[in-house]
């Protein structure tokens, strides 16, 4: 599998972070722990995103996710009834999702000198239709992940998006939206996210 690959880890600030913030009981918090340490595990190989910058137009086409693994990972909680263990997987699959956006921030700083200023995605973006994710991804190069009749990308950790991309330091996303906590954002005083 090609693609840069994103080393992630279920932090226990990140357990800790997650039981708070999805009101799992204190009692769940090891269990919380084990579960972590198998999404990790479970997003150790295939965790990787694709990235194809058009830096002059100050944009990027991108694709990242947490591999195959962590579907994997959650079928097998659901096939013997953990459905507290396959709940806590995708909330900590969801967290570790934001982490990877944030590190694909951090590597476009790192290579092209520029920051994240607002991530379009397909369906959400008028602009970027579902049916134009097959080819994107395609064109991304983006092995191991592609999209179902219904257009919901496989793995289900996945995304697809393009990235409008600037200098200024003010603009800078610091992780997708939902995980963002700048009131001052041009993208939440816009209506895109509140």
């Amino acid at each position: 599998m090609t693609g840069i690959a994103l080393a992630l880890a279920v932090s226990g600030e990140l357990v800790d972070a997650a039981e708070k913030q999805y009101h799992f009981l204190p009692e769940d918090r090891d269990l919380l722990a084990r579960v972590g340490r198998d999404v990790e595990g479970a997003a150790r190989q295939g965790a990787r995103f694709w990235i194809r910058m058009d830096a002059g137009r100050g944009q990027a086409a991108a694709a990242l996710t947490l591999g195959a693994g962590v579907d994997a990972l959650q079928e097998e909680y659901g096939r013997t009834d953990r459905l507290l263990e396959c709940y806590m997987a995708e909330v900590l699959a969801d967290e570790l999702m934001r982490s990877a956006c944030g590190r694909m921030n951090e590597w476009i700083w790192e290579h092209a000198g520029l920051r994240v200023a607002r991530y379009r995605f397909f369906g959400e973006d008028p602009a970027l239709l579902p049916e134009d994710m097959p080819a994107e991804l395609a064109r991304l190069g983006a092995e191991g992940i592609h999209c179902n009749r219904g257009f919901c990308l496989i793995p289900k950790k996945s995304l697809a998006m393009r990235l409008e991309l600037s200098a200024d330091p003010q603009t800078a996303c610091a992780s997708v939206c939902s995980g963002c906590s700048r009131k001052d954002c041009p993208n939440r005083r816009e209506g895109n996210f509140q």
